[in-house]
């Protein structure tokens, strides 16, 4: 996934936008309990983004 752009924010409703924060945050969550339990290295592209977007959020 590439990173979001402004202008397909705007386009988007709020709820649209919460429901893809809540999923993103959700991966995120996975992935550093994989990361902590010693699992397989399951590198997603959208990690960079949906970390930065957590933490702004």
């Amino acid at each position: 996934m590439a990173r979001i752009k402004v202008h397909e924010l705007r386009r988007k409703s709020k709820a649209d936008i919460l429901n893809q924060l809540k999923d993103l945050k959700a991966e995120l969550a996975l992935l550093r309990v994989a990361k902590v339990t010693g699992g397989p290295p399951t590198s997603s592209p959208r990690l960079r983004w949906s970390d930065w977007g957590s933490c702004r959020c």
